[in-house]
Protein backbone atom coordinates (compact mmCIF):
# COMPACT_ATOMS: atom_id res chain seq x y z
CA UNK A 1 0.00 0.00 0.00
CA UNK A 2 1.17 3.47 -0.99
CA UNK A 3 -1.71 5.32 0.17
CA UNK A 4 -5.62 5.29 1.31
CA UNK A 5 -8.01 7.52 -0.16
CA UNK A 6 -11.94 7.45 1.59
CA UNK A 7 -15.25 9.71 1.01
CA UNK A 8 -17.99 10.39 3.10
CA UNK A 9 -21.25 11.89 2.97
CA UNK A 10 -21.33 15.72 2.72
CA UNK A 11 -18.30 15.82 0.20
CA UNK A 12 -15.38 14.62 3.44
CA UNK A 13 -12.40 13.15 0.98
CA UNK A 14 -9.02 12.42 2.90
CA UNK A 15 -6.32 11.00 1.89
CA UNK A 16 -3.22 9.35 3.72
CA UNK A 17 -0.14 7.97 3.39
CA UNK A 18 0.66 4.22 4.48
CA UNK A 19 3.72 5.14 6.86
CA UNK A 20 1.27 7.71 8.26
CA UNK A 21 0.22 6.04 11.34
CA UNK A 22 -3.21 7.50 11.31
CA UNK A 23 -3.93 6.21 8.37
CA UNK A 24 -4.45 2.13 9.77
CA UNK A 25 -6.65 3.94 12.70
CA UNK A 26 -8.52 5.77 9.51
CA UNK A 27 -8.97 2.01 8.25
CA UNK A 28 -10.19 0.87 11.57
CA UNK A 29 -13.09 3.77 11.71
CA UNK A 30 -14.03 2.35 8.11
CA UNK A 31 -14.56 -1.57 8.97
CA UNK A 32 -17.22 0.26 11.52
CA UNK A 33 -19.13 1.65 9.01
CA UNK A 34 -22.10 0.31 7.51
CA UNK A 35 -22.13 0.37 4.39
CA UNK A 36 -18.29 -0.23 2.84
CA UNK A 37 -18.25 1.12 -0.36
CA UNK A 38 -15.64 0.07 -2.82
CA UNK A 39 -14.70 -0.61 -6.21
CA UNK A 40 -12.85 -4.22 -6.75
CA UNK A 41 -12.64 -3.74 -2.65
CA UNK A 42 -11.99 -7.44 -2.13
CA UNK A 43 -8.31 -6.43 -3.81
CA UNK A 44 -7.98 -3.35 -1.52
CA UNK A 45 -8.96 -5.51 1.59
CA UNK A 46 -5.91 -7.85 1.10
CA UNK A 47 -3.80 -5.05 0.41
CA UNK A 48 -4.64 -4.37 3.99
CA UNK A 49 -4.62 -7.37 5.54
CA UNK A 50 -1.12 -7.90 3.89
CA UNK A 51 -0.66 -4.59 5.70
CA UNK A 52 -2.33 -5.11 8.72
CA UNK A 53 -2.74 -9.09 9.77
CA UNK A 54 -4.04 -8.03 13.45
CA UNK A 55 -7.28 -6.36 11.30
CA UNK A 56 -8.24 -9.39 9.67
CA UNK A 57 -10.75 -10.48 12.21
CA UNK A 58 -12.81 -6.93 11.81
CA UNK A 59 -12.29 -7.45 7.95
CA UNK A 60 -14.17 -10.72 7.93
CA UNK A 61 -16.81 -9.19 10.25
CA UNK A 62 -17.57 -6.89 8.52
CA UNK A 63 -18.34 -8.85 5.48
CA UNK A 64 -20.00 -11.53 7.23
CA UNK A 65 -22.29 -8.61 9.16
CA UNK A 66 -23.42 -7.75 4.74
CA UNK A 67 -21.54 -4.24 5.28
CA UNK A 68 -18.85 -4.24 2.57
CA UNK A 69 -20.37 -3.40 -1.21
CA UNK A 70 -18.45 -3.81 -4.85
CA UNK A 71 -20.17 -0.90 -7.44
CA UNK A 72 -18.62 -2.98 -9.90
CA UNK A 73 -20.11 -6.37 -8.84
CA UNK A 74 -23.74 -4.42 -8.04
CA UNK A 75 -23.15 -2.77 -11.81
CA UNK A 76 -23.02 -6.27 -13.24
CA UNK A 77 -26.53 -7.46 -10.85
CA UNK A 78 -28.15 -4.18 -12.65
CA UNK A 79 -27.08 -4.92 -16.12
CA UNK A 80 -27.53 -8.61 -15.70
CA UNK A 81 -30.82 -8.10 -14.46
CA UNK A 82 -31.76 -5.90 -17.49
CA UNK A 83 -29.85 -8.82 -19.54
CA UNK A 84 -27.61 -6.97 -21.01
CA UNK A 85 -24.69 -7.69 -18.77
CA UNK A 86 -22.73 -9.99 -21.09
CA UNK A 87 -23.00 -7.64 -24.44
CA UNK A 88 -21.76 -4.47 -21.95
CA UNK A 89 -18.59 -6.71 -21.13
CA UNK A 90 -17.97 -7.68 -24.39
CA UNK A 91 -18.73 -4.32 -26.45
CA UNK A 92 -20.02 -1.57 -23.65
CA UNK A 93 -16.55 -1.09 -22.47
CA UNK A 94 -16.79 -3.85 -19.36
CA UNK A 95 -17.02 -3.18 -15.73
CA UNK A 96 -14.06 -1.05 -14.94
CA UNK A 97 -14.58 1.90 -12.58
CA UNK A 98 -13.60 4.64 -15.17
CA UNK A 99 -16.28 3.17 -17.54
CA UNK A 100 -18.77 2.73 -14.77
CA UNK A 101 -18.44 6.18 -13.57
CA UNK A 102 -18.56 7.83 -17.43
CA UNK A 103 -21.63 5.39 -17.85
CA UNK A 104 -23.55 6.51 -14.31
CA UNK A 105 -21.53 9.89 -13.50
CA UNK A 106 -21.54 11.40 -17.30
CA UNK A 107 -17.76 12.03 -16.23
CA UNK A 108 -15.21 10.75 -18.39
CA UNK A 109 -11.78 9.88 -16.84
CA UNK A 110 -10.81 7.54 -19.56
CA UNK A 111 -6.91 9.99 -20.33
CA UNK A 112 -5.75 10.41 -16.94
CA UNK A 113 -6.84 6.07 -16.63
CA UNK A 114 -4.94 5.19 -19.61
CA UNK A 115 -2.35 7.42 -20.37
CA UNK A 116 0.93 5.37 -19.74
CA UNK A 117 2.28 8.08 -17.29
CA UNK A 118 -1.14 8.66 -15.38
CA UNK A 119 -0.66 8.25 -11.57
CA UNK A 120 -2.59 5.22 -11.94
CA UNK A 121 0.00 3.08 -12.15
CA UNK A 122 3.15 5.31 -10.76
CA UNK A 123 2.42 5.33 -7.01
CA UNK A 124 5.11 3.24 -6.17
CA UNK A 125 7.42 6.53 -6.90
CA UNK A 126 5.53 8.16 -4.41
CA UNK A 127 6.31 5.13 -1.44
CA UNK A 128 8.89 7.28 0.11
CA UNK A 129 7.90 10.91 -0.24
CA UNK A 130 5.67 12.47 2.61
CA UNK A 131 1.82 13.58 1.10
CA UNK A 132 2.32 16.77 1.50
CA UNK A 133 5.09 16.57 -1.10
CA UNK A 134 3.17 15.02 -3.47
CA UNK A 135 2.18 16.51 -6.75
CA UNK A 136 -1.38 17.77 -7.08
CA UNK A 137 -2.43 14.91 -10.17
CA UNK A 138 -1.41 11.94 -7.89
CA UNK A 139 -2.95 13.71 -4.83
CA UNK A 140 -6.18 14.30 -7.21
CA UNK A 141 -6.47 10.78 -8.65
CA UNK A 142 -6.96 9.40 -5.52
CA UNK A 143 -9.18 11.68 -3.96
CA UNK A 144 -11.64 10.94 -7.62
CA UNK A 145 -11.47 7.57 -7.00
CA UNK A 146 -12.94 8.06 -3.47
CA UNK A 147 -15.63 9.85 -4.56
CA UNK A 148 -16.74 8.52 -7.53
CA UNK A 149 -16.94 5.54 -5.76
CA UNK A 150 -19.31 7.22 -3.10
CA UNK A 151 -21.60 8.88 -6.20
CA UNK A 152 -21.52 5.58 -8.25
CA UNK A 153 -23.12 3.72 -5.52
CA UNK A 154 -25.35 6.56 -4.39
CA UNK A 155 -27.17 6.63 -7.65
CA UNK A 156 -26.89 2.53 -7.64
CA UNK A 157 -28.76 1.77 -4.56
CA UNK A 158 -31.28 5.18 -5.25
CA UNK A 159 -32.32 3.76 -8.65
CA UNK A 160 -31.53 0.12 -8.31
CA UNK A 161 -32.25 -0.66 -4.83
CA UNK A 162 -34.79 -3.70 -5.60
CA UNK A 163 -32.16 -5.68 -8.25
CA UNK A 164 -29.12 -5.71 -5.51
CA UNK A 165 -30.47 -7.94 -3.03
CA UNK A 166 -27.67 -9.78 -3.55
CA UNK A 167 -24.81 -7.16 -3.28
CA UNK A 168 -23.45 -8.07 0.03
CA UNK A 169 -23.02 -11.74 -0.98
CA UNK A 170 -21.58 -10.85 -4.10
CA UNK A 171 -18.96 -9.18 -2.64
CA UNK A 172 -18.24 -11.49 -0.50
CA UNK A 173 -17.64 -14.24 -2.64
CA UNK A 174 -15.32 -11.85 -4.39
CA UNK A 175 -12.92 -11.55 -1.11
CA UNK A 176 -12.91 -15.63 -0.86
CA UNK A 177 -11.86 -15.56 -4.81
CA UNK A 178 -9.22 -12.95 -4.44
CA UNK A 179 -7.75 -15.00 -1.18
CA UNK A 180 -7.81 -18.21 -3.38
CA UNK A 181 -5.96 -16.25 -6.06
CA UNK A 182 -3.58 -14.58 -3.70
CA UNK A 183 -2.65 -17.96 -2.09
CA UNK A 184 -2.67 -19.73 -5.01
CA UNK A 185 -2.24 -23.77 -5.42
CA UNK A 186 0.79 -25.83 -5.36
CA UNK A 187 1.96 -29.19 -8.25
CA UNK A 188 3.33 -32.12 -7.67
CA UNK A 189 6.44 -33.25 -10.36
CA UNK A 190 6.40 -36.47 -9.72
CA UNK A 191 2.44 -36.22 -10.86
CA UNK A 192 2.97 -34.26 -14.17
CA UNK A 193 6.39 -36.52 -14.83
CA UNK A 194 3.37 -38.92 -14.69
CA UNK A 195 0.88 -37.09 -16.77
CA UNK A 196 3.73 -36.88 -19.51
CA UNK A 197 4.73 -39.87 -19.96
CA UNK A 198 1.34 -41.41 -20.26
CA UNK A 199 0.45 -38.80 -22.93
CA UNK A 200 3.74 -39.22 -24.60
CA UNK A 201 3.25 -42.50 -25.21
CA UNK A 202 -0.43 -42.46 -26.06
CA UNK A 203 1.14 -39.46 -28.86
CA UNK A 204 3.00 -41.56 -30.07
CA UNK A 205 0.73 -44.73 -30.47
CA UNK A 206 -1.60 -42.50 -32.09
CA UNK A 207 0.62 -40.91 -34.59
CA UNK A 208 1.12 -44.48 -36.48
CA UNK A 209 -1.93 -44.95 -37.23
CA UNK A 210 -2.95 -41.09 -38.09
CA UNK A 211 -0.20 -41.31 -40.62
CA UNK A 212 -1.29 -43.56 -42.21
CA UNK A 213 -5.05 -42.58 -42.58
CA UNK A 214 -3.54 -39.25 -43.30
CA UNK A 215 -4.69 -37.13 -40.70
CA UNK A 216 -1.60 -35.93 -39.56
CA UNK A 217 1.67 -35.75 -41.82
CA UNK A 218 5.27 -37.27 -41.63
CA UNK A 219 6.26 -34.21 -39.69
CA UNK A 220 4.02 -34.19 -37.06
CA UNK A 221 1.97 -31.33 -38.24
CA UNK A 222 -2.38 -32.07 -38.53
CA UNK A 223 -3.51 -32.45 -41.94
CA UNK A 224 -6.95 -30.51 -40.59
CA UNK A 225 -8.16 -30.19 -44.20
CA UNK A 226 -7.66 -34.17 -44.49
CA UNK A 227 -10.01 -34.12 -41.22
CA UNK A 228 -12.40 -32.08 -42.00
CA UNK A 229 -12.88 -33.85 -45.31
CA UNK A 230 -13.33 -37.12 -43.38
CA UNK A 231 -15.73 -35.67 -40.93
CA UNK A 232 -17.95 -34.39 -43.75
CA UNK A 233 -17.99 -37.45 -45.05
CA UNK A 234 -18.70 -40.18 -42.16
CA UNK A 235 -21.66 -37.35 -41.61
CA UNK A 236 -23.15 -37.64 -45.20
CA UNK A 237 -22.90 -41.52 -44.96
CA UNK A 238 -24.50 -41.97 -41.31
CA UNK A 239 -27.53 -39.06 -42.95
CA UNK A 240 -26.24 -37.35 -39.23
CA UNK A 241 -26.45 -33.29 -39.37
CA UNK A 242 -23.27 -31.12 -40.12
CA UNK A 243 -21.88 -29.17 -37.51
CA UNK A 244 -19.74 -26.13 -37.87
CA UNK A 245 -17.32 -23.96 -36.74
CA UNK A 246 -18.28 -20.64 -35.13
CA UNK A 247 -17.33 -19.15 -38.09
CA UNK A 248 -18.46 -21.39 -40.65
CA UNK A 249 -21.86 -20.08 -38.00
CA UNK A 250 -21.56 -16.79 -38.43
CA UNK A 251 -21.11 -17.06 -42.01
CA UNK A 252 -24.20 -19.00 -42.31
CA UNK A 253 -26.24 -16.15 -40.62
CA UNK A 254 -24.44 -13.40 -42.52
CA UNK A 255 -25.79 -15.53 -46.69
CA UNK A 256 -28.83 -16.28 -44.45
CA UNK A 257 -30.19 -13.45 -43.14
CA UNK A 258 -33.28 -12.92 -45.58
CA UNK A 259 -33.88 -16.53 -46.05
CA UNK A 260 -36.19 -19.15 -44.58
CA UNK A 261 -35.25 -22.45 -43.57
CA UNK A 262 -31.76 -22.80 -45.41
CA UNK A 263 -30.14 -25.41 -45.19
CA UNK A 264 -26.20 -25.18 -45.17
CA UNK A 265 -25.52 -27.91 -47.48
CA UNK A 266 -27.45 -25.81 -50.01
CA UNK A 267 -25.45 -22.83 -49.19
CA UNK A 268 -22.25 -23.84 -48.74
CA UNK A 269 -20.40 -24.96 -51.93
CA UNK A 270 -18.31 -28.18 -51.17
CA UNK A 271 -15.12 -26.17 -50.32
CA UNK A 272 -16.44 -24.19 -48.35
CA UNK A 273 -18.45 -26.84 -46.37
CA UNK A 274 -15.04 -28.68 -45.97
CA UNK A 275 -13.69 -25.42 -44.80
CA UNK A 276 -15.82 -24.71 -41.76
CA UNK A 277 -16.85 -27.98 -40.62
CA UNK A 278 -16.11 -28.41 -37.04
CA UNK A 279 -13.36 -31.01 -36.11
CA UNK A 280 -13.14 -30.47 -32.43
CA UNK A 281 -13.32 -32.62 -29.79
CA UNK A 282 -17.16 -32.90 -29.07
CA UNK A 283 -18.06 -32.54 -32.95
CA UNK A 284 -15.21 -35.94 -33.34
CA UNK A 285 -16.73 -38.01 -30.64
CA UNK A 286 -20.19 -37.44 -32.01
CA UNK A 287 -19.14 -38.37 -35.71
CA UNK A 288 -18.39 -42.07 -33.69
CA UNK A 289 -15.57 -42.61 -36.24
CA UNK A 290 -12.60 -43.85 -34.42
CA UNK A 291 -10.30 -42.40 -36.96
CA UNK A 292 -11.83 -39.06 -36.00
CA UNK A 293 -12.07 -39.92 -32.48
CA UNK A 294 -8.29 -40.95 -32.32
CA UNK A 295 -7.39 -37.36 -33.87
CA UNK A 296 -9.18 -35.48 -31.23
CA UNK A 297 -7.54 -37.36 -28.58
CA UNK A 298 -3.80 -36.86 -30.23
CA UNK A 299 -5.10 -32.97 -30.11
CA UNK A 300 -5.94 -33.33 -26.66
CA UNK A 301 -2.57 -35.10 -26.02
CA UNK A 302 -0.31 -32.61 -27.78
CA UNK A 303 -2.17 -29.53 -26.10
CA UNK A 304 -1.52 -31.50 -22.47
CA UNK A 305 1.99 -32.02 -23.79
CA UNK A 306 2.87 -28.31 -25.15
CA UNK A 307 0.36 -26.07 -23.05
CA UNK A 308 -0.68 -27.71 -19.52
CA UNK A 309 2.15 -29.76 -18.72
CA UNK A 310 4.56 -26.28 -18.87
CA UNK A 311 1.62 -24.58 -16.76
CA UNK A 312 1.48 -26.85 -13.98
CA UNK A 313 5.46 -27.22 -13.92
CA UNK A 314 5.49 -23.47 -13.05
CA UNK A 315 3.41 -24.49 -9.43
CA UNK A 316 5.69 -26.63 -8.10
CA UNK A 317 7.53 -24.04 -6.79
CA UNK A 318 5.65 -21.22 -7.25
CA UNK A 319 2.35 -21.11 -6.41
CA UNK A 320 -0.04 -20.72 -9.74
CA UNK A 321 -2.56 -18.27 -9.47
CA UNK A 322 -5.99 -18.50 -11.35
CA UNK A 323 -8.08 -15.10 -12.05
CA UNK A 324 -11.35 -15.87 -11.15
CA UNK A 325 -14.56 -13.31 -11.87
CA UNK A 326 -17.15 -13.03 -9.31
CA UNK A 327 -20.01 -13.30 -11.77
CA UNK A 328 -20.80 -13.84 -15.07
CA UNK A 329 -24.25 -14.14 -16.61
CA UNK A 330 -25.76 -17.67 -15.25
CA UNK A 331 -25.14 -16.05 -11.82
CA UNK A 332 -21.97 -18.56 -11.35
CA UNK A 333 -18.14 -17.87 -10.88
CA UNK A 334 -15.82 -18.43 -14.07
CA UNK A 335 -11.73 -18.92 -14.51
CA UNK A 336 -9.02 -18.67 -16.26
CA UNK A 337 -5.16 -18.63 -17.18
CA UNK A 338 -4.85 -14.69 -17.19
CA UNK A 339 -6.18 -11.43 -16.68
CA UNK A 340 -5.51 -10.39 -19.61
CA UNK A 341 -6.66 -11.15 -22.89
CA UNK A 342 -4.17 -9.96 -24.81
CA UNK A 343 -1.33 -12.59 -25.63
CA UNK A 344 1.80 -9.74 -25.95
CA UNK A 345 0.55 -8.93 -22.53
CA UNK A 346 0.39 -11.82 -20.32
CA UNK A 347 -0.43 -11.91 -16.52
CA UNK A 348 2.87 -11.84 -14.37
CA UNK A 349 1.48 -14.49 -12.37
CA UNK A 350 2.03 -18.08 -12.98
CA UNK A 351 -1.99 -19.01 -13.98
CA UNK A 352 -4.29 -21.85 -14.48
CA UNK A 353 -7.65 -22.41 -15.41
CA UNK A 354 -7.96 -24.73 -11.84
CA UNK A 355 -11.97 -24.05 -10.94
CA UNK A 356 -12.57 -26.94 -13.40
CA UNK A 357 -9.77 -28.41 -14.50
CA UNK A 358 -9.98 -31.10 -17.35
CA UNK A 359 -10.87 -34.64 -16.04
CA UNK A 360 -8.56 -37.67 -16.62
CA UNK A 361 -8.57 -39.12 -20.09
CA UNK A 362 -10.25 -42.65 -19.52
CA UNK A 363 -7.13 -43.90 -21.36
CA UNK A 364 -4.81 -43.25 -18.72
CA UNK A 365 -3.81 -45.14 -15.48
CA UNK A 366 -5.87 -44.46 -12.41
CA UNK A 367 -4.55 -41.55 -10.68
CA UNK A 368 -2.62 -40.33 -14.03
CA UNK A 369 -4.30 -36.32 -15.01
CA UNK A 370 -4.11 -33.04 -14.71
CA UNK A 371 -6.35 -32.78 -11.93
CA UNK A 372 -4.28 -35.05 -9.86
CA UNK A 373 -1.35 -33.02 -10.31
CA UNK A 374 -2.41 -30.21 -8.01
CA UNK A 375 -1.80 -30.72 -4.39
CA UNK A 376 -2.57 -29.89 -0.98
CA UNK A 377 0.17 -27.98 0.94
CA UNK A 378 1.31 -30.01 3.79
CA UNK A 379 -0.94 -30.59 6.84
CA UNK A 380 -3.85 -29.16 4.45
CA UNK A 381 -6.12 -31.06 2.44
CA UNK A 382 -8.35 -29.80 -0.81
CA UNK A 383 -12.34 -30.42 0.76
CA UNK A 384 -15.03 -29.91 -1.91
CA UNK A 385 -18.79 -29.72 -0.92
CA UNK A 386 -22.06 -30.58 -3.54
CA UNK A 387 -25.25 -29.93 -2.66
CA UNK A 388 -27.79 -31.69 -5.23
CA UNK A 389 -29.77 -30.50 -7.35
CA UNK A 390 -29.25 -26.71 -5.74
CA UNK A 391 -29.93 -24.53 -8.84
CA UNK A 392 -32.97 -26.56 -9.38
CA UNK A 393 -34.43 -26.07 -6.16
CA UNK A 394 -33.31 -22.07 -6.08
CA UNK A 395 -34.67 -21.75 -9.64
CA UNK A 396 -37.60 -23.47 -8.57
CA UNK A 397 -37.87 -20.90 -5.62
CA UNK A 398 -37.48 -18.43 -7.95
CA UNK A 399 -40.53 -18.92 -9.81
CA UNK A 400 -42.35 -19.61 -6.85
CA UNK A 401 -41.46 -15.75 -5.38
CA UNK A 402 -42.08 -14.24 -8.69
CA UNK A 403 -45.07 -15.87 -9.84
CA UNK A 404 -46.67 -17.66 -7.24
CA UNK A 405 -45.87 -21.70 -8.40
CA UNK A 406 -42.88 -23.65 -10.03
CA UNK A 407 -43.77 -27.01 -11.67
CA UNK A 408 -40.60 -27.94 -11.06
CA UNK A 409 -40.58 -27.25 -6.93
CA UNK A 410 -43.56 -29.26 -6.93
CA UNK A 411 -41.92 -32.26 -8.42
CA UNK A 412 -39.19 -31.72 -6.21
CA UNK A 413 -41.28 -31.17 -3.13
CA UNK A 414 -42.86 -34.58 -4.06
CA UNK A 415 -39.55 -36.42 -3.64
CA UNK A 416 -39.55 -37.11 -7.35
CA UNK A 417 -36.81 -36.52 -9.98
CA UNK A 418 -37.06 -34.16 -12.44
CA UNK A 419 -35.04 -35.20 -15.02
CA UNK A 420 -36.54 -38.40 -15.20
CA UNK A 421 -39.70 -36.72 -15.25
CA UNK A 422 -38.42 -34.40 -18.51
CA UNK A 423 -37.53 -38.08 -19.74
CA UNK A 424 -41.34 -39.74 -19.52
CA UNK A 425 -42.61 -36.91 -20.97
CA UNK A 426 -40.20 -36.83 -23.68
CA UNK A 427 -40.95 -40.98 -24.35
CA UNK A 428 -44.66 -40.44 -23.69
CA UNK A 429 -45.27 -42.40 -20.72
CA UNK A 430 -45.86 -41.71 -17.11
CA UNK A 431 -43.64 -41.37 -14.48
CA UNK A 432 -43.96 -44.75 -12.40
CA UNK A 433 -43.30 -46.40 -15.66
CA UNK A 434 -39.87 -44.66 -16.31
CA UNK A 435 -39.11 -45.33 -13.12
CA UNK A 436 -39.84 -49.17 -13.14
CA UNK A 437 -37.51 -48.84 -16.10
CA UNK A 438 -35.10 -46.90 -14.51
CA UNK A 439 -35.10 -49.37 -11.46
CA UNK A 440 -34.51 -52.41 -14.25
CA UNK A 441 -32.02 -51.40 -15.92
CA UNK A 442 -29.85 -50.69 -12.47
CA UNK A 443 -31.40 -54.24 -11.46
CA UNK A 444 -29.62 -55.74 -14.66
CA UNK A 445 -26.12 -53.75 -14.39
CA UNK A 446 -25.96 -54.60 -11.17
CA UNK A 447 -26.44 -58.48 -11.66
CA UNK A 448 -23.84 -58.45 -14.85
CA UNK A 449 -21.45 -56.66 -12.29
CA UNK A 450 -18.67 -59.10 -10.41
CA UNK A 451 -19.50 -59.45 -6.72
CA UNK A 452 -16.51 -57.20 -5.46
CA UNK A 453 -17.69 -54.19 -7.54
CA UNK A 454 -21.58 -54.43 -6.48
CA UNK A 455 -20.98 -52.17 -3.06
CA UNK A 456 -19.43 -49.50 -5.18
CA UNK A 457 -22.01 -49.48 -7.63
CA UNK A 458 -24.03 -48.82 -5.23
CA UNK A 459 -22.57 -45.99 -3.10
CA UNK A 460 -22.63 -44.53 -6.63
CA UNK A 461 -26.03 -44.71 -6.78
CA UNK A 462 -26.70 -43.51 -3.16
CA UNK A 463 -24.59 -40.50 -3.89
CA UNK A 464 -26.42 -39.75 -6.85
CA UNK A 465 -23.46 -40.52 -9.56
CA UNK A 466 -25.37 -42.68 -11.65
Amino acid sequence: MVCLSSAMAGGNVRLFHAKDPETKRHFEWILKQDPIYGANVAYDMCVCMALWPDLAADIFRAYDEDRVIDVQLCQRLIDNAEGKMTAIEKFGGGYSLANIVKRLLKKDRSAEKDDPDAWRLRYAELYDVPLKEWPEAAVKYALDDAEDTLNVANKQWLHHRDMMGDAPAQARAALALQLMMCWGVMTDPKKIQQLREASEGMYKKLDVGLVKEGLVRKDGTRNVRAAQTRMLRVLRDQNMALRLTKGGYKKFRELTKDVKNASIEHVFEEDELIKYIAVDEEACNESGDDVLCDYSLRTQLHNILNTHIPDLLKGVNTPIQPNYKTMVESGRTSCSKSRSNDKKKPSPTNGFQFQNPKRSLSYFPSGVGIRECFVARPDKLFADNDFSGLESCTGAQACISTVGYSTMGDLINAGKDIHLHFGAKLMGITYEEALASERRCRDRVYASFPQPFRKPFLQLIHHGRI
